[in-house]
């Protein structure tokens, strides 16, 4: 919102005049011409609970801001109004928890629109200790705020004027955390002065995934806005240049310990990790974690993958912008808004970035939208992003890992892109999330029957994704979608195992087996470790030894010729030729000798992929210090992928092989590599977690179906996991599993090796070939 500047030299004019005018050929207008294209994903909307009117006259229905969970393990949901209560939702009913604005009156405001009750945050201890978070905004009835404006504050016309209301957080105490009804105590711990009606408080947040005793911990994040401006049209986009302003909490992200006291007003504690804790400067806010935001309106945490944060700040008149969460990042507002440079007294104008723009250190976007109003819409058409959240649920697998996020004005769309695409420097590609209703295809605001859609996000300790609405008063949850065609082509445990599958033992008492593999020639090879042998199995029966000694053989496969690969525990990677010839085709890398090779894939370009844990040796005979994933390609050159993991073991690729599984016997779990053209690993993140007692087994050998479906040895037997990473079942055990490989003539026969047994099952769907 812009506004006419007070008193300007008559050099700064000249000069701003003469950079405008060497700029004004390059004025766009029209920053992001390419529509977003529709994603193939269709989700549902499932409606969770009407919540009570609470205004007159014609805007009644309730001022849904925010759900969100106690993490208390109660199943509860909480949700605010903006007019000031806060409810409980206990099997989709809900009940008011407690009254906001009764309980800190007089002075409680919640107009204009974006005054009121607007956020609410559980500390992570709340299950213990009661303890919450609210932001609400109060007329100033001569309080004194901690954080004061301190520049004059002008009109449209130029007149100076007051300030408009504080902005409060509030810390209260329930006296009992699993009652549904709030008793306790309350304490004020801050109080910002607002310049203007609008751009306040964003949000409150505590970072999910930071553990007791570490440095994110229990601190609370605050989302500040810039302070607002003058009303429509703006006159000026940062009237008073709060975004670049250190001395201010306004533009800001706020990170503070609200359980401290060593702030100015001995309320709350600064963390002493914040980056402007050490600066010289007094002046500087040590609350201070990131800056150069113009409205802030949401942020939220991944609670898979990298745990990345994200920050959903409200663009001027042309960009909404996703940013990555990173401390003392500067991400430019007033100087820029998305990737371009923006004109103060004109929101509709933005300029290129100029040639030397990185000297300015400016963290930009990860995604961004511009303004595209229809060309049939009369009057304001009003665009703004919420923040919302990646999902990791459960209910809708072909959405896990996608950042899901909306327009909640006139725009109304919601949008989806992957949170492993968000990187710092680059621009991620953004599509559209399209929603299924009842029989046909619908935009979400044709479902709800309103021409603004005021939507806002939440999540439940599941990580399945709520929708509240002031369009009206209603919390939907989203859901699965039975006309997406992800849905269609997904297999549940009954699909992938048949009603009549059985565990067959094939032989046991032998001594550790690992690596099976079916022959071309249609029987099945074996190691068994400590014996030194590897086995041979025929379909009648019969068990023969096919190679001894045999290098304490581990992992085996095939290439591409039908040679037989093996992965030694004597620290080698050799080839079985047709001769009987054995070749070693790796035992050093860079002149140190490898750990343990464990096992091993090839792919089709004739890349041998293997993993090289420590298992079998003595930490004194260790020579690389690591253990690594390596590949070795036909010429002989054996390159590292990565040595980030604790205890690398089995190893798959997808069925299409843009993708490398890797499993983690010390952590737990599988973490999933995307190959890049050269063969090389980039993106890592977690797959799954595979929880449970070491005894009944550990994340081991591994396999792929052709239909992307991952088969790993897990705690109890083998873990099946579709190719999103959701758990689909379980084929449980009597021994503990080791490997796996697919074989018979179809190749939907699983062979197991599972310490002193061979087994096997019959399934529907074919395994991936060597």
């Amino acid at each position: 919102m812009k506004r006419a500047y007070i008193l300007f030299s008559i050099g700064f004019i000249l000069a701003s005049i003469l950079i405008i005018s060497s700029t004004s050929s390059a004025q766009i207008t029209d920053p992001i011409p390419e529509k977003i294209e529709k994603s193939k994903l269709l989700v549902g909307l499932k409606e969770v609970v009407q919540i009570p009117i609470s205004g007159t006259g014609r805007v009644r229905v309730a001022r849904l801001n925010l759900l969100a969970h106690a993490g208390d393990h109660s199943g509860r949901l909480f949700v605010n109004d903006m007019r000031g209560k806060l409810y409980v939702i206990i099997n989709g009913k809900a009940s008011v928890y407690m009254d906001v604005k009764k309980l800190v009156c007089p002075g409680f405001t919640d107009e204009p629109t974006q005054q009121g009750f607007s956020y609410f945050a559980f500390h992570p201890e709340f299950a213990q200790n009661g303890i919450f978070y609210t932001v609400h905004t109060e007329e100033k009835n001569d309080r004194i705020p901690d954080f004061a404006v301190t520049k004059t504050i002008v009109d449209k016309q130029g007149k100076i004027i007051e300030s408009s209301h504080h902005n409060v957080i509030r810390e209260w105490k329930a006296s009992d955390p699993a009652a549904n009804t709030f008793s306790g105590t309350f304490r004020e711990i801050l109080r910002i002065e607002q310049p203007y009606p609008d751009h306040n408080i964003g949000q409150l947040g505590f970072n999910p995934n930071a553990k007791p005793k570490g440095v994110d911990y229990g601190l609370l994040y605050i989302a500040v806005a810039d302070g607002g401006s003058d009303g429509f049209p703006v006159s000026h986009t940062d009237p008073l240049n709060n975004g670049q302003d250190l001395t201010t909490p306004l533009g800001k992200i706020l990170r503070i310990d609200p359980l401290s006291k060593n702030s100015a007003n001995g309320k709350y504690g600064i963390p002493k990790d914040n980056p402007f804790v050490q600066d010289r400067n007094p002046k500087k806010l040590r609350e201070i974690w990131a800056y150069g935001l113009r409205n802030p309106h949401r942020f939220s945490w991944d609670t898979g993958g990298e745990g990345k944060m994200l920050i959903a700040d409200i663009g001027q008149a042309m960009i909404e912008e996703v940013n990555l969460g990173i401390k003392g990042a500067n991400y430019g507002w007033g100087k820029r808004e998305g990737t371009w440079i923006v004109e103060k007294n004109n929101e509709n104008v933005l300029f290129a970035l100029p040639k030397n723009d990185a000297e300015y250190g400016y963290t930009y976007p990860v995604a961004q939208y511009a303004h595209h109003k229809p060309a049939n819409w009369s009057g304001n058409y009003a665009v703004a992003i919420t923040g919302g959240y990646v999902y990791r649920g459960k209910a809708i697998p072909e959405l896990v890992g996608q950042y899901v996020f909306a327009d909640f004005a006139n725009d109304g769309r919601f949008f989806i892109v992957p949170v492993d695409e968000l990187v710092n420097g680059k621009q991620a590609k953004i599509k559209e999330l399209r929603f299924f209703d009842s029989k046909r295809e619908a935009s979400f605001l044709e479902i709800i029957g309103s021409e603004r859609s005021d939507v806002r996000f939440g999540v439940d300790e599941e990580g399945e994704i709520y929708l509240t609405t002031k369009s009206d008063g209603k919390v939907r949850k989203l859901v699965r979608s039975p006309e997406s065609p992800h849905a269609q082509n997904l297999h549940s445990i009954q699909d992938i195992i048949g009603s009549n599958a059985k565990v067959e033992k094939l032989s046991g008492e032998f001594q550790f087996t690992e690596g099976p593999v079916w022959h071309p020639d249609g029987f099945l090879l074996f190691s068994d470790i400590p014996a030194d042998t590897i086995y041979k199995w025929t379909t009648n029966g019969k068990i023969s030894i096919f190679r001894r000694p045999a290098g304490n053989p581990n992992g085996n496969t095939f290439d591409k010729s039908g040679r037989l690969i093996t992965a030694e525990q004597s620290r080698r990677l050799i080839r079985t030729e047709k001769s009987g010839q054995i070749t070693i085709l790796a035992k050093r890398y860079q002149g140190k000798r490898l750990n343990s090779p464990n096992d091993v894939v090839v792919k089709s370009n004739g890349n041998i992929s293997f993993t090289d844990p420590p298992y079998g040796i003595s930490k004194e005979k260790e020579e690389l210090g690591f253990y690594g994933i390596y590949t070795l390609t036909p010429n002989g050159t054996l390159i590292l992928l990565s040595k980030e993991m604790v205890r690398p073991n089995g190893i798959a690729f997808s069925p299409d092989e843009n993708k490398l599984y890797v499993s983690d016997s010390k952590k737990l779990n599988i973490r999933v590599f995307d190959v890049k053209s050269d063969g090389t690993l980039t993106n890592s993140k977690v797959f799954a977690e595979l929880p449970g007692p070491t005894d009944k087994g550990i994340p081991d050998g591994m396999k792929v179906d052709v239909k992307g479906n991952i088969y790993c040895s897990g705690s109890g037997g083998i873990w099946i996991f579709s190719p999103t990473g959701q758990l689909l079942g379980k084929i449980m055990m009597p021994e503990v599993v080791t490997n796996l490989a697919w074989g018979d003539q179809d190749y939907k026969r699983l062979y197991i090796t599972a310490r002193k047994g061979v087994y096997r099952i019959q399934l529907n769907i074919a395994g991936v070939r060597p």
